[in-house]
This record gives C-alpha cells, structure tokens and sequence, in this order.
C-alpha cells in the first residue's frame, strides 16, 4: 500500500514539475475617476424622482499589489489596492420636494477614507500563431469605499426657508444660501466577470485586452446625513444579472526577461439597478420603505506598475 501511495505521490511531482511555473510580482499606482449615483424615488416605481446622491471622485489615488502565478497554461492572479487618504472630489446632494422642480442642492469636498479593491482572476492560455494568444476569463471583484463629505455649500428654493407660499428651483432669483453639516459614504461592491482576453507580444512589447461582462452584481450602499443629534442613516440594496461590464487594456515594455513596466487604461461601468431602500437613526437599525431606489457607476483608472517576475 505504501509502494502505491508513493507511486502516486512521485508521478504526480513529477507531472507537476514537468511544466513551467513562474511567479511574477507587480507593485502599481493607480489614478482612478469614479462615479457613484443613487436615486430615491417618491414611490414603489422610478416615475418621480424624489432625491438623487452623486459621488464624484475626480482623482482617487491607490497604491496595491498584484500577484502572479502561471502553469501549463493556466493563469492565477490576485490584486489588491489601498486609496490614499486625501481629499478626492466632490459630493452633490439633490432634492425634488416639488415634482419636477429641484428645490435643494448641497456640495460637499470628498475626502477618501478607508477604501481598498481585491481582485482574483483565473486565466487560461490558448496560444496561436505569431505570438497571440486568446484567454477564457472568470474574475471577481470586491470594493469598499468610505468617504468623509465636508459641507461645503447648499442652495434651496424650498417655501419653509424663502418664506413664500410656493417651493422653487435651488438656482431661482429667490432661493437662498443654508447651513447644513456634511454626508458620508459607505459602499460595498461585489461583482462576478466572465470574459474573453487577447494579447500580442512583439520583440519589446506586450498588448493584452480583456472584455468582461458580469453575470451578477451585488451592490450595499449606507449614506450618513449628519446633523446635530447624530444624523440618518440611509440603505439601500441592490442586486442584478448582466448589468456590467468592463474593458481592461495595457501596454507592456518588455525590459528584460524578469522585469516589465506596464501601462494600463481600464472602465468598468454598471447600467441603473433597481433595489431596496431603508433608513433608520443607527446603523444596525434599518427600516424598509415602501420606496424604490436605484444605483449605478462607473469607474475609470489609469493604472502603472512595475512587473517582476520571481
């Protein structure tokens, strides 16, 4: 029994062996442009808008790590990254308190606080003639975002601060400047990818495009309008099928046998997802509303990394 086992044990060292297997590092920054909206609306249905939250993060930067491990064709890899703390763009909050007319508009400057994006991609090389090579793709993606928004400035038409009989438009000759306190962000994002990938190698450079489109999307969002006995909390909920996709490019200067700097542009973009919509004082309080909300995004980053192969 023994002389079986370590039949097995040799044929499948040596099987395991009998192929190249490389380990590859990449340390990378990123410059990421992001933008996140969500909309409540006044009923069950999208037809009346009742309040809208746009996070706009203009210049988002992240440092991460990507891991790399290549045998017999399969590809392996991990990704993470971490935001840098600085202020990041800015936050605009909407109000239709009237139908059809925007009574309130608040702006807030976004600082980045805890957020960080993993990756995990599983790869398979079929490789072709004159060095190209096509790729079945399963990814996914997970991302959370916290952010700080300090009040910056609000305008609203609304009839309770103009003193009027009727509410009016935020930018109307009578609305007027209001003091309010700042909203902060959390949002959870976990998406699966399917997709297909090409690349080309030259004598010093490498091109790879890798299409994805996600077969499900999970998103959780909490917005934290603050005032001055604590704040609101605000949750919403959604989840769809084939509502995303992504694009990823890079560009590969070959240096040497070992090293590589790559250069590469990428969107990811999620179409409007109807959800669940809940509020409540604390954060572990939440009360469903008889409200629909919905979501949707997206995400372009330039990213530049050095690739070390171990």
């Amino acid at each position: 029994m023994k002389k079986i086992i370590l039949f097995f044990v040799v044929i499948n060292f040596n099987l395991l062996f009998a192929h190249n297997i490389s380990f590859s590092i990449r340390p990378f920054f990123s410059y990421d442009n992001d933008y996140l909206s969500y909309s409540i609306y006044e009923d069950d249905d999208d037809s009346r808008l009742n309040s809208r939250l746009d996070w706009c993060t203009s210049y988002l930067l992240k440092a991460g790590l990507e891991t790399k491990i290549e045998f017999a064709n399969w590809i392996l890899g991990f990704s993470n990254a971490a935001a840098l703390p600085f202020k990041c763009g800015k936050m605009y909050d909407s109000d239709w308190f009237t139908e059809g007319i925007k009574t309130d508009f608040q702006e807030d400057i976004l600082t980045a606080g805890f957020c960080y994006d993993l990756q995990f991609e599983l790869k398979y090389r079929f490789r072709l003639q004159n060095q190209f090579s096509i790729f079945p793709i399963f990814a996914y993606n997970y991302s959370y975002s916290s952010f700080k928004g300090d009040y910056l400035s609000c305008w609203t038409g609304r009839a309770v601060y103009t003193g009027l009989t009727d509410n009016y438009p935020w930018n109307s000759d009578v609305a007027v400047k209001v003091e309010r306190f700042g909203i902060d962000l959390y949002n959870n994002i976990s998406v699966f990818f399917l997709g297909a990938g090409f690349e080309k190698k030259f004598n010093r450079c490498q091109l790879n495009l890798d299409i994805y489109l996600s077969p499900f999307v999970f998103i959780s969002s909490i917005d934290h309008h603050l005032n001055e006995s604590g704040g609101r909390y605000y949750l919403l909920e959604q989840k769809a099928f084939f509502s995303s996709m992504r694009i990823d490019f890079s560009c590969a200067c070959i240096i040497n046998q070992k090293n590589k700097l790559i250069f590469s542009p990428n969107i990811c973009m999620c179409k409007k997802v109807m959800g669940e919509f809940y509020k409540g004082k604390e954060r572990n309080e939440d009360m469903l509303f008889d409200q629909a909300c919905s979501f949707r995004f997206y995400k372009f980053s330039f990213t530049l990394g050095w690739e070390i192969e171990l």
